[in-house]
C-alpha cells in the first residue's frame, strides 16, 4: 500500500465518521426551517460518499480489485446531493446576510468539486457546519459543545491508537522482539496523556452539577426571603436571566405572570393548556414547525417554553428569549433541571401567602369576638335606659302643654334614641353567632321589595334606584336575614355616597351575585384595603359596621365580597351570595 492509497483510505474514513456524528446530531433538528432538512441531506450524502471512497480504495489498496462501475457511480450522486445541498444553504446564507458562512462553504463547495484524489477536501462543507452551527447557531441550528468535545475525545483516541499501532509495526519491522515493549509504552503514556484531558472533562460535566447547586443555595435561599409570590417570581425571573446571559425571562406560575408587562391572558392561557399536554422537557419554537402555539410564544418575543412539573402535572412554566444569543445550547438542559426548584419556591410561597391569610382571618375573627363581648355588654347597658328614655320622651310628646312648650327638644331626643338604638343594633350585628342556612331564599323577591321599601328615603336624598334584577334567583341553603343585611348596607352605603340627582344601579344576576354601583367620589386609595374593618368608615357619622356585616354575611353564605373603583367615578361593591 502506497504513502498516497494508507493517506486516502484514512481521510475516506474519518470524512465518513464525521458525517455520521453530525447526521445523528442534526437528525433531531430536521424540520427546523428553512435549513434543517438540507444541512441534514448535506451530511448524510457527504457521509455515504466517504464510505463508497472508503471502499473503493480499501478494495484497491487490500484486495488488489477494481470496484465495479456502478460503485463509482454511487459514490458520485452521493457526492453531487451534498453539493447540490450544499448550494441551497450557500442560498440561503446569501439570502439571509450571512457572508462568513457563505464565503466559507462556498470554498468547501469548489474544493468538493475540483475531484482531487484525496477524499479528505471533500470534508470541508459537513466540517464546515459543524463548525458554524456549534460556535455560531447559524440558521438556528444547534451543536453542543458536549457533543463536539465527544467527537474530539473520540477521534483523538482513535488517532493515538492508530500512532501506537503504526509505530509498534515500524519498531517490529526493525527489532522484531521489542514491538509489544513500544505498544506497552505507548498505552501507558496514554494515561498520562489522558489526565488533563479527563480533568477538563470532569470540570466541564460538573459545570451541571454545580450551576444547580449554586442555584439552589444562593438564588433560591434568597428567594425564601421574599413571601409575597409575585415578588418571588419577579426576582427569580431575573436571577435566571443574569445568571444564564439571558434577554429575557418569565414565570409563569397559577396563571399569573412575572414579569407581566402587558402579557395578553389568552396567550397565558393558550401556552399553560399546551404545556399540560406537552411530554417533552423544553419546547424550542425554533426547532418546531409552525404552529398556533409558536405563533403565540413568539408573539411575546420568547423562544422556549420549559414546563415546570412535577408528579401531580404541569403548574407552570418558564418563557425564555435567548437573545443576543441565538439558542440556550448547553444551558437549555440546565434550566430543565432548575425548573423543578423553582416551581418548589414558588409553591412553598404560596403556601406561605395562604398560612399568613388564614391567621390574619383567625386574628380577625379573634377581634370580632372580642368585639362581640363588648357589643353585648354594651347592649345590655344601654339598651334598657334608652328604652326608657324613648317612653318618658313619648309620654311628655303627648302632653299638649310640655308638648307646646318643647316640641323641638322632644323631637330632637326621640331621633337621638333612634339613631342610638339603630347602632347598637348594627354593633350586635358584627357578633351574633352564625345563623341557621336552612331556607330556599328568593332573592329576586327580596331585592324588589328592599329596593321598593328605600324608595321613600332615596326620593328624600333626591337620588334614583335602577334595578336590573333576573328573575327567579333562587339561593338554596341560605337564610333571608343574612341577605336582607347585604342588601340594606350596600344600597344605603349607596345613597349616601351619591351626589344630588344621582343614581344607583342595583344588579342581580342568575349566579347570586348582587352588584351596587353608585355615582359617588368614590374611596380614597389609603382607605380601600380596610373598609371592611370593623369601624373603618369614610364618612362623618358613619359607624364603620355596614361593610364588615356585608363579608362576614356573604361568607357565612358561602360568598364573598369585593369592592372596585374605576377610574371614571364612583364604587362597584359585588356580593356573591353563594
Amino acid at each position: 500500500m502506497t504513502a498516497l492509497q494508507a493517506a486516502s483510505l484514512t481521510m475516506a474514513f474519518l470524512g465518513f465518521g464525521l458525517s455520521l456524528f453530525l447526521g445523528y446530531v442534526l437528525y433531531p433538528q430536521r424540520r427546523i426551517s428553512p435549513a434543517g432538512w438540507p444541512s441534514w441531506l448535506l451530511v448524510i450524502a457527504f457521509g455515504l460518499w466517504h464510505l463508497l471512497r472508503f471502499g473503493e480504495e480499501f478494495a484497491r489498496a487490500a484486495l488488489r480489485v477494481t470496484p465495479a462501475e456502478e460503485w463509482r457511480t454511487a459514490a458520485y450522486a452521493s457526492l453531487a446531493v451534498g453539493l447540490a445541498c450544499a448550494a441551497r444553504l450557500m442560498r440561503l446564507a446569501a439570502v439571509l446576510r450571512k457572508p462568513g458562512y457563505f464565503t466559507a462553504l462556498g470554498v468547501g463547495l469548489i474544493i468538493s468539486a475540483l475531484g482531487l484524489p484525496l477524499p479528505l477536501l471533500t470534508i470541508a462543507p459537513p466540517f464546515l457546519i459543524a463548525w458554524f452551527y456549534c460556535f455560531h447557531h447559524t440558521f438556528g441550528l444547534n451543536i453542543g459543545k458536549r457533543s463536539l468535545f465527544a467527537l474530539a475525545l473520540g477521534v483523538s483516541t482513535a488517532l493515538y491508537l492508530l500512532l501506537i499501532r503504526t509505530l509498534a509495526g515500524f519498531v517490529e519491522a526493525r527489532w522484531a522482539a521489542t514491538a509489544w515493549v513500544v505498544e506497552s509504552a505507548l498505552l501507558l503514556f496514554a494515561g498520562i496523556l489522558w489526565f488533563p484531558i479527563y480533568t477538563a472533562l470532569s470540570r466541564f460535566l460538573a459545570r451541571s452539577a454545580r450551576v444547580y447547586s449554586e442555584f439552589g443555595q444562593t438564588t433560591i435561599d434568597e428567594a425564601s426571603l421574599i413571601l409575597e409570590l409575585g415578588k418571588r417570581m419577579q426576582f427569580l425571573a431575573g436571577e435566571i436571566a443574569s445568571r444564564f446571559a439571558l434577554a429575557r425571562v418569565a414565570i409563569v406560575f397559577e396563571g399569573r405572570v412575572e414579569p407581566a408587562a402587558g402579557f395578553p391572558e389568552h396567550i397565558t392561557e393558550e401556552l399553560l393548556f399546551f404545556a399540560g399536554q406537552y411530554s417533552g422537557a423544553a419546547y424550542a419554537g425554533y426547532r418546531e414547525p409552525d404552529s398556533p402555539v409558536r405563533r403565540a410564544l413568539r408573539s411575546e418575543g420568547y423562544e422556549y417554553l420549559i414546563p415546570m412539573r412535577d408528579e401531580g402535572g404541569v403548574h407552570g412554566m418558564l418563557l425564555v428569549d435567548p437573545r443576543p444569543v441565538a439558542l440556550l445550547g448547553d444551558n437549555e438542559d440546565l434550566l430543565v433541571a432548575l425548573a423543578p426548584q423553582v416551581l418548589q419556591s414558588l409553591r412553598s410561597c404560596r403556601l406561605l401567602e395562604e398560612k399568613i391569610r388564614l391567621e390574619k382571618d383567625l386574628l380577625r375573627q379573634e377581634n370580632l369576638a372580642g368585639i362581640g363581648r363588648m357589643a353585648a355588654s354594651i347592649a345590655h347597658e344601654i339598651k334598657n335606659p334608652l328604652s326608657a328614655i324613648k317612653t318618658i320622651a313619648q309620654l311628655m310628646k303627648e302632653d299638649e302643654a310640655v308638648s307646646a312648650a318643647y316640641e323641638k327638644d322632644l323631637g330632637f331626643i326621640l331621633s337621638e334614641v333612634d339613631r342610638l338604638d339603630k347602632a347598637v343594633r348594627q354593633l350586635l350585628g358584627t357578633s351574633n353567632p352564625a345563623p341557621a342556612l336552612n331556607e330556599e331564599v328568593d332573592a329576586s323577591e327580596l331585592v324588589e321589595s328592599m329596593l321598593a321599601a328605600l324608595q321613600k328615603q332615596a326620593a328624600a336624598a333626591r337620588v334614583t334606584l335602577e334595578p336590573m334584577v333576573a328573575p327567579a334567583v333562587a339561593l338554596p341553603n341560605s337564610n333571608r336575614e343574612l341577605v336582607q343585611q347585604i342588601v340594606m348596607n350596600l344600597v344605603l352605603n349607596a345613597m349616601q355616597a351619591s351626589p344630588t340627582g344621582g343614581v344607583v344601579t342595583v344588579t342581580l344576576d342568575p349566579s347570586g351575585r348582587l352588584t351596587v354601583r353608585d355615582q359617588g367620589q368614590g374611596i380614597p386609595v389609603e382607605m380601600r384595603a380596610r373598609v371592611f374593618e370593623p369601624y373603618v368608615t369614610t364618612k362623618a357619622t358613619g359607624s364603620g359596621l355596614g361593610l364588615a356585616i356585608v363579608r362576614r354575611n356573604a361568607r357565612l353564605l358561602g360568598g364573598d365580597v369585593e369592592i372596585a373603583c374605576p377610574e371614571q367615578g364612583g364604587t362597584i361593591v359585588t356580593a356573591r351570595l353563594r
